[in-house]
């Protein structure tokens, strides 16, 4: 019998379908986690977080995914599966983050302006490759005196989307707190 067959029986109510179609693809969940994992560990993320967290989550979510599965959209259940699962995943690790990581996330115009920690931020912004401490430079108005000027204007100052613009924010923040914080940033 396969998954489609199965996802239909357990739609009606037949338990032990259900059970056959959720461990039948347990290794998928265990496959995804780890992808995500490594992905998330890759970017400095997801520490503390193991592969058994994200497999329940993906348990779940096939299990809603056997309430949902539509066999009349062409898609087989373990693609549709697979998607959610990973989506599970990904909210799994979003709502995993730390309220401590957000808060300590930089407002560098405030630090700048503080004058025991603007030394430090100085030395630990030469640190950083330049294409971040020429991003941070100019959208934080470190350059010159200048103004802070808004993430639209410094994509479009650089040429770069504003998702780009995002993603090198964030990846620069993250190497200067590890800099503060005295370690080697892995990103």
């Amino acid at each position: 019998m396969d998954n489609e067959e199965l996802c239909a029986l357990a739609r009606d109510g037949d338990e032990s379908a259900r059970d056959e179609l959720i461990r039948r693809n347990m290794k998928l969940t265990f496959k995804i986690a780890n992808e995500v994992l490594d992905r998330e560990r890759k970017l400095n993320r997801a520490m503390g977080v193991e592969a058994e967290d994200l497999a329940q989550e993906g348990a779940i979510a096939m299990t809603n995914c056997i309430e949902l599965y539509n066999r009349e959209r062409g898609v087989k259940f373990i693609t549709y599966a697979a998607k959610a699962i990973r989506n599970a995943m990904k909210s799994y690790l979003k709502k995993q983050e730390k309220p401590a990581n957000k808060s300590e996330k930089l407002n560098l115009a405030a630090l700048f302006q503080e004058s025991e920690t603007r030394e430090r931020l100085y030395v630990c912004l030469d640190k950083l490759p330049e294409r971040d401490r020429v991003y941070f430079s100019y959208r934080f108005g470190l350059d010159q005196g200048c103004k802070k000027r808004s993430r639209n204007q410094t994509a479009e100052h650089f040429g770069i989307s504003l998702a780009r613009a995002k993603q090198t924010e964030q990846l620069a923040e993250d190497r200067l707190l590890a800099y503060l914080h005295g370690q080697v940033p892995t990103v």
